[in-house]
């Protein structure tokens, strides 16, 4: 009996071994027929994609950010400044002076940047733009550097040099005209100069002959002296 039973499992075992195995090379047949040619197509289709000439790509409309230039002189005396600074990397930055483009260049993985600049006679008005590879551009602020190689003039008004002063006239008034920004030392005491330019300093006498030396100097340190000679008698 349980031989008889064995036997009819065995049967079943084989004839779903077979059904299997018939399942199976239908399945490849349906995938050698079908599946490999949609496999080519949407290969096909990817390489077309990666390949394909108008890649969407997004607009870069943000600027770089502003050059940045440290602080200039006002005024200076001297024929050439250093102008330096910092900006975005890789960025193109151009200088400019008095509205002329004077310098252009890319700038270097530091950010930072070092140029020196021949200054013009007056006023000097200096920025720098930075633009991207997208061409968007910034502007740093504006600098004015006064190149001043004139001394300032200085008028002594009183007294006359070679005066001579007597009794109780030991202090005297030094009285003179300068540009009104200038400052203005009398024997190295600073005198006080008006909105005018108008200066005064009382200034005692020693007995005998006493030198006066006025001095003026302009923001570009540029400067002016006068020398005189008074006397004085008790």
């Amino acid at each position: 009996m349980i031989s008889r039973y064995s036997r009819l499992q065995e049967r079943r075992k084989t004839r779903s071994a077979f059904v299997l195995f018939l399942a199976a090379i239908g399945l490849l047949a349906v995938l050698i027929f079908l599946g490999i040619p949609l496999l080519s197509r949407f290969a096909i289709f990817v390489s077309e994609l990666k390949g394909s000439s108008s890649p969407i790509a997004q607009e870069d409309k943000t600027p770089p950010a502003p050059p940045y230039i440290n602080a200039l002189p006002k005024f200076t005396k001297d024929n050439k400044i250093k102008v330096t600074g910092r900006a975005e990397a890789g960025s193109t930055l151009r200088l400019f002076q008095n509205s002329a483009q004077i310098k252009e260049f890319v700038v270097p993985e530091t950010s930072s940047f070092d140029i020196e600049v021949k200054l013009l006679a007056g006023h000097n008005v200096l920025w720098a733009t930075s633009t991207d590879n997208a061409g968007n551009e910034n502007r740093s602020s504006t600098w004015d550097v006064l190149y001043d190689l004139e001394p300032p003039a200085v008028e002594v008004i009183a007294p006359a040099d070679g005066a001579s002063f007597f009794g109780d006239e030991k202090t005297i008034d030094v009285k003179g005209k300068t540009e009104a920004t200038a400052q203005v030392s009398v024997n190295d005491r600073v005198a006080i100069v008006n909105s005018n330019g108008e200066f005064s300093l009382k200034l005692t006498l020693s007995e005998g002959e006493n030198t006066i030396t006025v001095a003026a100097r302009d923001s570009a340190e540029n400067k002016t002296e006068k020398v005189l000679k008074v006397t004085y008698s008790p």
